[in-house]
């Protein structure tokens, strides 16, 4: 299986570099291409307006026919001719030849749109002459890039292409595109350069794959040796640590019950004065960084020394109990906290609440204890246990001081017992 598994690794790796070098000799062949295609141009255009130009101005005269004429220098056409054909005598590889639909007339053999390609390019950068136009094909039995770029007439070769008395156009404009120029670059050498290097890799991968088989194969006749011993260390392994993440569960259970009473009221299992006062002083920092308003709502439940003399502790408990258990049921939200504050006194905190929103809670709150209807006989002010609450909120600032808050809610509380209880203020 390992054998298969590495052989067929091997092929893949392969495929994909065979792809990849496929992709780069390509590439690189259309940027070669592109550059001598520039180079070409932009030499051709120097030699119009720095050798042609200044000849004719003086009476040379420039022929495609000058090696038979006296004072004569070659065409710029001409002079691409001549390095075309030293470029093929020296099997370079690469070779050029520029074509239009409209020739001179010595050259309507070979410049002209001669086949499938040249009529495929003049079209192609007709449309879109910034871009070249390229394949790969055969030619001569060898994979070759044909490579077409816009030849563009320039102010410089105007006059001569309009009054020659050969031209076959005579209304050139700046910016027309007087032809093709198509680099032809043989890219079979690279592919077989390629291909080599394939073949010295694979011999590398499959000498390395056969090293790595024997190595694994060692290892695998060791690993069965030892194999009785390393179950038995396993299976001791596995037992330490089943145990060890038992005793991680229970002492976690233990932390957490242990932060739970912490903060956690034992009667009526709401949060305690502990936790409220670690909630108060971090809500007031954030109140404080975003000049948001925080509310505090203290309770108390009339008349509930009465209740406890006359019912007795247990019964006093329960009730206790039951209050918490409404505060805690009255759909607060998950920011707002309900807290025993001590003995019959509770405390709601209500962050980015303000005095309009915290009376509504705290009237909601009162009517539902008010409306749970346990009995007491022994109060002032109904025969059912009810609460008074004081209500305070602040916008905090720098200056301010967070005790001031509860202070204020205390104060409240009081004005509602003086005003009769069972009320809000």
């Amino acid at each position: 299986m390992l054998t298969l598994t590495f052989g067929f690794g091997a092929m893949v790796i392969l495929w994909h570099l065979d792809k990849l070098s496929e992709v780069q000799i390509r590439t690189m062949a259309v940027n070669n291409a592109k550059l001598y295609s520039q180079t070409l141009l932009e030499f051709r255009h120097l030699y119009t307006s720095e050798v042609v130009l200044p000849a004719i101005n003086s009476g040379l005269e420039a022929s495609h026919e000058y090696r038979s004429k006296k004072n004569a220098i070659p065409l710029p056409i001409t002079l691409n001719q001549l390095l075309n054909k030293r470029l093929k005598k020296n099997n370079s590889g690469l070779s050029s030849q520029f074509y239009s639909p409209s020739p001179f007339p010595w050259r309507e053999e070979s410049g002209g749109l001669i086949d499938k390609f040249a009529h495929r390019a003049w079209e192609a950068l007709q449309n879109n002459p910034s871009s070249a136009y390229y394949t790969f094909e055969e030619l001569d039995g060898q994979v070759t890039l044909r490579y077409a770029s816009a030849d563009i007439m320039k102010n410089g070769c105007i006059n001569c292409h309009n009054n020659h008395p050969q031209s076959p156009k005579s209304d050139w404009k700046a910016g027309d595109i007087a032809g093709v120029l198509e680099i032809n670059s043989r890219i079979e050498s690279s592919i077989s350069l390629a291909n080599n290097m394939l073949k010295d890799t694979f011999l590398l991968l499959t000498g390395l794959l056969l090293g790595a088989l024997v190595g694994i194969g060692f290892v695998i006749k060791k690993f069965r040796t030892h194999s009785s011993k390393s179950n038995a260390i396993a299976k001791e392994t596995s037992i330490s640590n089943a145990r060890l993440a038992q005793e991680m569960k229970i002492r976690q259970l233990a932390e957490e019950n242990l932060v739970k009473l912490t903060y956690t009221d034992a009667l009526t299992d709401i949060a305690n004065r502990r936790k409220f006062n670690e909630k108060i002083n971090k809500e007031w920092e954030r109140a404080l960084r975003s000049h948001s308003p925080l509310s505090v709502i203290m309770l108390d439940i009339d008349y509930f020394k009465d209740y406890n003399d006359n019912y007795g502790h247990q019964t006093g408990d329960n009730a206790l109990i039951m209050v918490a258990q409404i505060l805690k049921q009255s759909h607060l939200r998950s920011s707002d906290l309900v807290a025993r504050y001590g003995g019959e006194e509770f405390v709601i905190l209500l962050p980015d609440t303000d005095l309009i929103g915290a009376l509504q809670v705290a009237e909601t709150v009162r009517s539902k204890i008010e409306q749970s209807e346990i009995i007491h006989d022994y109060s002032k002010v109904a025969n059912v246990i009810t609460v008074s609450a004081g209500v305070s909120t602040m916008v905090p600032t720098p200056s301010d001081d967070m005790n001031a808050l509860v202070k204020y809610a205390d104060q409240s509380l009081y004005a509602a017992k003086e005003s009769g209880r069972n009320c809000v203020k």
